[in-house]
């Protein structure tokens, strides 16, 4: 039996006010899901971006997310890019709230996933 895999691309709207800038941040994204390449710049991004030092790990964690949202999401707002990809930016937490919507999509993903696996089991 042929299952129906879910989506590789999640779009997500967002509208947030930084809690540094004051800012509205509104737009529309789109996440795809890194393949083995773009996995692959994720990590060169990465180590570019701690320049060799080590970081705490709240540095640690954000220098993720900038690596991740700078490849896997494929369509977004013109301010995202201006924002230098989140690099430029004051607000963490649009940030993470952006990296939020893109984790639940993955989760639910997979959720949906394993419920496919199981049918395809009990067939």
């Amino acid at each position: 039996m042929i299952s129906v895999l879910p989506p590789q691309e999640h779009t997500f709207t967002l509208d947030l006010e930084g809690t540094s800038s004051g800012e509205r941040f509104q737009g529309s994204f789109t996440y795809a899901r890194p393949t083995i390449g773009t996995s692959i710049e994720i990590s060169k991004t990465e180590a570019f971006l701690r320049g060799g030092a080590p970081l705490d790990e709240d540095a640690d964690a954000v220098t993720r997310m900038l690596a991740t949202l700078r490849h896997t999401l494929i369509k977004y707002p013109d301010w995202w890019k201006q924002a230098g990809f989140g690099a430029k930016m004051y607000d963490l937490n649009v940030l993470l709230e952006i990296m939020s919507q893109c984790n639940k999509f993955e989760q639910e993903r997979q959720a949906k996933l394993n419920k496919v696996e199981t049918k395809d089991e009990q067939a």
